[in-house]
């Protein structure tokens, strides 16, 4: 298990260059909130390495301050975050009329989540519930995942908007 007791460090002997770092034309952010603080240095540092910036936060009220500052491209919420746990932020971010609304969320707990808190982060659209302790690059390939899903989604976006642009406006010419 990892010095943060939540996050299991798989493959340390590996480099640094082991795994393969996210690259974007910009640095994609995780809002990583967890009371762990050495758990959120751990992924600040294993994230930052790989060219992801992270913002942390220990509690509701501190992740919800950094969700209204930017919304960033991939949440991390402790399912028992103190203050406004990590299902009340989804609930929030999905009611928002934001960009936070759109964000992917992973949940995740280290004592196992009932039926009905599944069922509500179902309902609620996260995109995993994970039992602490997770193995760091697991955990790591799971973030990168979701982060090139929506970087590739976004470029997709643009591309059927740019499409449909195109398609609106009349040709000019002789």
């Amino acid at each position: 298990t990892s010095r943060a007791g939540c996050v299991q460090k798989c493959g340390e002997a590996q480099a640094p260059h082991a795994r393969e770092p996210m690259r974007n034309a910009m640095s994609p952010t995780l809002l990583c909130a967890d009371p762990d603080r050495d758990l959120c240095q751990l992924l600040s540092r294993a994230l930052g390495a790989d060219g992801c910036r992270v913002v942390v936060a220990h509690d509701g009220e501190e992740a919800l301050e950094a969700l209204r500052r930017r919304p960033p491209d991939l949440a991390l919420f402790d399912v028992a975050l103190p203050g406004h746990g990590g299902l009340a932020l989804l609930e929030a971010m999905r009611r928002s009329a934001t960009a936070a609304a759109a964000v992917p969320v992973i949940l995740w707990s280290v004592a196992p989540c009932t039926a009905e808190q599944i069922e509500r982060a179902r309902k609620l659209g996260a995109s995993a519930l994970l039992r602490k302790p997770v193995p760091l690059d697991a955990l790591i390939a799971r973030i990168t995942k979701l982060l090139a899903r929506e970087r590739d989604g976004r470029a997709a976006d643009a591309a059927r908007s740019t499409a449909r642009v195109r398609r609106s406006v009349p040709l000019r010419g002789s």
